[in-house]
């Protein structure tokens, strides 16, 4: 079984997803990505990842990464029969990385849970899910992505979009910049449609950008909001930068 570890950087994120921001195609081979906060102790958190191959997807998971940067994550093989193997970097990037030796996740079927753990905070981060590699390029039609980065270029088949990941603390934990923070991941989560009512940014913003920051009204926006013009994967990560703050339920 061959496979190409991929990477790729956080970036022109507008242009990678659709509205609902989990599931992404190119070509025959098609992945939802759903991603859970199961722990939080301190500083630190743990997450799982569901990968689903799609219906009417002709290749089969091969390998699925996720950008940590400024982490060294414990990445956890999981506890199946079939055989895994776990990476916690790119070279001298951070990610995590699980991949499938024998028994590939195919169409219809989805991954065990893959869990990931370390010190950091919740973030917007990109991923990566790879098909089982073809012999030659006539094999398939899911198209190639070159992804270019400080260190390597990497020639990968397959397909990319965001998700919540952990990264690296930020240095200032102030809450004037942690709040600043929270500010700049609503934009992003506008920007790549996560939040789908513009006027629903624009009076997140406002709750934040208020001389006395309105942090419970924010988070009471957000619940009511959730599932409604804010996916899951917004209101989680607006939720876990929130603690600390505010009380969290």
């Amino acid at each position: 079984m061959r496979y190409i570890r991929m990477f790729g950087f956080l970036s022109a994120i507008g242009a990678l997803l659709s509205a609902n921001a989990i599931t992404q195609a190119q070509g025959v081979f098609k992945v939802k990505v759903v991603p859970k906060v199961v722990s939080r102790s301190a500083d630190s958190l743990s997450l799982t990842y569901i990968v689903s191959v799609l219906p009417g997807s002709t290749d089969s998971l091969a390998a699925f990464i996720v950008d940590a940067p400024g982490t060294v994550l414990h990445v956890v093989e999981p506890k199946t029969s079939t055989a895994w193997t776990t990476m916690n970097h790119w070279r001298r990037r951070g990610t995590a990385e699980w991949a499938l030796l024998e028994g590939l996740t195919r169409a219809g079927g989805s991954t065990p849970a893959l869990t990931v753990s370390g010190r950091g905070v919740l973030d917007i981060v990109e991923y990566w899910a790879q098909p089982d590699t073809p012999r030659s390029s006539e094999d398939t039609d899911t198209p190639a992505d070159t992804v270019t980065s400080n260190d390597t270029i990497v020639n990968a088949i397959g397909v990319r979009g965001l998700t919540i990941g952990i990264v690296a603390p930020p240095t200032d934990r102030s809450p004037a910049a942690r709040i600043a923070r929270l500010d700049h991941l609503i934009t992003q989560a506008c920007d790549v449609g996560w939040i789908t009512d513009s006027a629903l940014c624009a009076r997140l913003h406002a709750f934040l950008q208020a001389k006395t920051p309105a942090l419970l009204d924010f988070l009471g926006e957000c619940a009511r909001e959730r599932s409604k013009h804010i996916n899951e994967n917004a209101y989680l990560v607006f939720s876990e930068n929130l603690r600390g703050l505010v009380a969290v339920p």
